[in-house]
């Protein structure tokens, strides 16, 4: 579904956008201009899969620690609150490198490339002794925290900065839509790749984190064109 909808925004015009506010349909239901909006939906399932970052740090990763390396069960805890604690110091401070779309966007496509790396140094976590397998594991979670800094950020930024002026909240809540997909089907995707295909799965997900990133800034560009051409410039 994710990669359908970057396709399509890729693919499309660049005067192709929202084209009229909520219309209502034969039987009353009325029709999202939101949800019609192709490249605004592909960018808010990009931040949405990029989240995957959650089930990632509190599914994937502790059964990975459990089940395939020789660190201690109790690291799993402290590198949750790591996370924590540098989410709180930091998250203010990256958020000011947010000023307009474009910038959240190449920060969202630097998040897709850190939680990537991340992936790939908890691939090199498995069977080296606790004292290695932690250290390698104490560093991805380091490269996991700044991916969720710049997606958090960048995600913020686009949610509000592409959405028309006026609407605010239809876009708002189509953009929700990214973050509900990942809620639904990230623990499943964590268990079936960390556990069910180990190291192969790290790859996966490393390669799913980067690509997304870089889908990221040409949807931006493509549908700030289409508000140029669409919006009336402001008096």
């Amino acid at each position: 579904m994710v990669s359908v909808a970057v396709l399509l925004g890729l693919r499309l015009p660049t005067g192709a956008g929202p084209r009229a506010p909520a219309a209502e349909a034969p039987g009353g239901v009325l029709r999202s201009a939101a949800l019609r909006d192709v490249r605004y939906v592909a960018v808010a399932l990009i931040c949405g899969a990029l989240e995957l970052y959650h089930p990632l740090l509190t599914v994937g990763l502790p059964l990975w620690i459990v089940t395939g390396t020789d660190a201690p069960a109790l690291l799993v805890s402290r590198l949750l609150i790591l996370d924590t604690v540098l989410v709180l110091l930091f998250q203010v401070t990256v958020s000011k490198g947010v000023r307009t779309p474009a910038g959240a966007a190449r920060m969202l496509r630097w998040a897709g490339w850190a939680l990537g790396a991340s992936c790939l140094v908890f691939a090199m976590s498995g069977g080296h002794g606790a004292l290695l397998d932690s250290a390698a594991l104490l560093g991805g979670a380091l490269v996991l925290v700044l991916g969720e800094l710049y997606q958090a950020s960048a995600s913020w930024g686009l949610s509000f900065g592409l959405a028309p002026a006026g609407r605010q909240g239809e876009y708002q809540a189509v953009f929700s839509l990214g973050r509900g997909l990942q809620q639904f089907a990230g623990p499943w995707l964590m268990t079936s790749l960390v556990v069910g295909a180990a190291g192969t799965g790290w790859l996966i997900l490393a390669a799913l984190f980067a690509l997304l990133g870089l889908a990221a800034p040409p949807l931006v560009r493509g549908l700030e064109k289409t508000r140029a051409r669409t919006e009336p410039a402001p008096a």
